[in-house]
């Protein structure tokens, strides 16, 4: 069994603490928009692209789209968009219970390391829970070179991981 699989089977029983709880040419695309803005005559374009859930194959590449599907399995995705460096998610957080949250934020980082690892697109994960009503409940961030680094080094525990997320987030996933 792959660290993919064996992930993606174990992430909601991942414990910290105590507390339980693509290339980007390959992904399936819906709509883009451009948002740009003008601060100090300083003009910034962002194309955001919104990516669409699509099966995962057996081609051994990670792509948007099947990251997107693998998160819908487990979250209620709203918005799953890339702008060509970031992916930047949004999803319901119904559930006001701390395991829920802690498992969300695993399950965001965990898939995210999975793709990574498969060679898929994204240099961070921006995820944004929200509540029923749409208004945002937190925002937290994954950087690449953290689910490299535990990817590649076997000390680097699950534990080790979702602390480096929560400290750089400054975020509390601790009983």
């Amino acid at each position: 069994m792959n660290r993919r699989h064996f992930l993606a089977s174990t992430v909601a029983l991942t414990t910290i603490a105590g507390c339980t709880s693509q290339p980007a040419s390959k992904a399936a695309t819906t709509s883009a928009e451009t948002s740009t803005t003008d601060a100090s005559s300083k003009e910034t374009s962002t194309t955001t692209t919104e990516i669409t859930s699509t099966e995962p194959t057996d081609d051994g590449e990670a792509t948007l789209g099947e990251l997107r599907y693998f998160l819908e399995d487990r979250l209620d995705v709203e918005t799953f968009q890339y702008d060509g460096t970031d992916i930047i998610i949004e999803y319901l957080q119904e559930s006001k219970q701390r395991s829920d949250y802690v498992d969300s934020v695993s399950i965001v980082t965990f898939e995210f390391a999975a793709h990574v690892e498969l060679g898929g697109a994204g240099e961070q994960v921006t995820a944004r829970t929200v509540d029923e009503f749409g208004d945002t409940e937190t925002v937290y961030y994954i950087q690449r070179d953290w689910v490299v680094e535990y990817n590649q080094d076997e000390d680097v525990t699950d534990t080790d991981l979702l602390k480096k997320v929560a400290d750089e987030n400054h975020i509390s996933l601790l009983a």
